[in-house]
């Protein structure tokens, strides 16, 4: 897991990621947070969701995903606490997990499938 912290509970911005158990992981948040409405994320970047949510368990923004990297059954997830007035939050979202899967595909060296 990767944060950013400051004086409250959860900080700003929280990360985490990992190589395998990623259908597990990310088929349990979404029975989790259904009654919140979530929006897909695109084909391109496995199967997964983003959605704003008022458990108190995470950050209230966030995007999951899990998808094949290689024979691994990778995942990450995205926390954010706010978004500034005006963002489009999901469009954010999605450009975050972009961002966070071809770091990933690099970090870990497979080849992503989709």
């Amino acid at each position: 897991m990767c944060g950013v912290k400051d004086g409250e509970r959860y900080g700003p911005l929280g990360v985490q990621w990992d190589i395998e158990g990623g259908q597990n992981e990310i088929g349990e948040w979404a029975k989790e947070i259904a009654p919140d409405h979530p929006v897909r994320l695109p084909v391109e970047l496995g199967s997964g969701f983003t959605v704003y949510t008022h458990r108190e368990t995470r950050l209230p923004y966030f995007a999951a995903s899990t998808f094949r990297c290689g024979s691994r059954d990778a995942w990450i997830e995205i926390f954010l606490r706010g978004v500034s007035p005006g963002r489009n939050a999901t469009k954010d979202l999605v450009g975050l997990m972009r961002i966070a899967q071809k770091r990933f595909v690099k970090v870990h060296r497979c080849r992503p499938d989709g």
